[in-house]
């Protein structure tokens, strides 16, 4: 019997300052073979290690160098052979009255051989980002990489086998405009896989799914300010795939039953002037009844005030098929499918010049 524990701190200390200012660390180990591995460096890092039962694996780097900054990291592991890994890089540059913001990672893993990873920072992060794991089950992996600052993503998997990915502003280079985005996704039942990368301002993404072997992809990019998605899975091997370029671009799936399908492509150019976030392109598809539907959609518009492409898909029974194509502004299309081996094909184009 064996237990492994491994903390590292440089304590970092304000030039003239008459206190020091620590680093904190606790780690709670019980059970069998367990692995904790802490290395922080700079001022007023914290984290908390819990882990339970046997050969659970913890390694969190932390890295801070602003004296008006707090770095946070929780990792809670119960059951076995679960792996955590937090790494926060960097917590901004900032300096005095205009110093804001913590990072904060938070994991908390049940079950068996689940492993969570989250990477904060920086780009330069300049503000409060949040990251949070929680799995139950076994042989679920949860995966997080946020830059820059604001940003917000949730995991919540439960069941076995389920599979999640959230990426945010991990692909703009250093100059360009992103933060703010939240991404949140939701799976239970076995052998989901979720994943969403986010490149801009103020996304907002959401996935719930349930069932078995679900499948979504959601991707927002080139400045995507104010562009929502969401996609919304039960039964079993539907798959959904959502696309967002540009900006103010809405996008909804809805599948129930199993082996559906849909597909979403939105690109919008230009966003409005002042604060008008209506989006330019909304598409939206809902499966209910039936397996085996098909529904496409794909939307293009110069955006900008141009009046807004709308696309609509109902599909209840089986083996329908549904696409819609519309270019330009101020389209207009709803299908609507009751039966089965019904096929639509919507291919609309208004020239719209701003």
């Amino acid at each position: 019997m064996k237990k492994f524990s491994f903390v590292f701190a440089l304590v970092a200390v304000a030039a003239g300052a008459t206190f020091a200012q620590s680093n904190s660390a606790v780690v709670i180990e019980s059970g069998v073979d367990q692995t904790a591995t802490i290395g922080q460096s700079g001022i007023l890092n914290v984290s908390n290690v819990n882990q339970s039962n046997k050969e659970n694996t913890a390694t969190v780097t932390q890295s801070n160098f602003n004296i008006l900054y707090n770095t946070l990291s929780n990792v809670s592991q119960s059951g076995e052979k679960n792996e955590a890994t937090v790494k926060q890089i960097s917590n901004g540059t900032l300096n005095g009255a205009n110093a804001v913001g913590t990072l904060e990672a938070l994991i908390n893993q049940s079950g068996n051989r689940n492993e969570a990873l989250q990477v904060q920072g920086p780009h330069s992060q300049q503000g409060f980002s949040f990251a949070e794991i929680v799995q139950g089950g076994s042989d679920n992996v949860a995966t997080q990489h946020q830059l820059k600052y604001g940003n917000d993503a949730r995991i919540n998997q439960s069941g076995n086998g389920n599979t999640a990915m959230q990426a945010q502003d991990s692909e703009l280079l250093p100059e360009e405009e992103g933060s703010y985005g939240t991404a949140l996704i939701n799976q239970s039942g076995g052998y989901n896989s979720s994943t969403q990368k986010q490149d801009g301002w103020a996304n907002d993404v959401k996935a719930n799914q349930s069932g078995s072997n679900n499948s979504s992809v959601q991707t927002q990019k080139d400045y995507s300010w104010k562009s929502v998605a969401s996609v919304s899975q039960s039964g079993n091997w539907n798959k959904a795939t959502q696309t967002q370029l540009g900006f103010l671009n809405s996008a909804k799936i809805d599948q129930a039953s199993g082996e559906n399908k849909a597909t979403q492509n939105q690109t919008s150019v230009a966003r409005r002037t002042g604060v008008d976030y209506a989006p330019v392109n909304k598409a939206e598809v809902y499966q209910w009844g039936g397996d085996a539907n098909e529904a496409v959609q794909t939307q293009t518009t110069p955006g900008g005030n141009v009046v807004a492409n709308e696309g609509f898909i109902w599909q209840n029974g089986s083996s329908n098929f549904a696409s819609q194509n519309q270019t330009g502004g101020n389209n207009f299309s709803t299908v609507s499918q009751t039966g089965s081996g019904h096929v639509a094909s919507v291919t609309q184009n208004m020239s719209i010049v701003q």
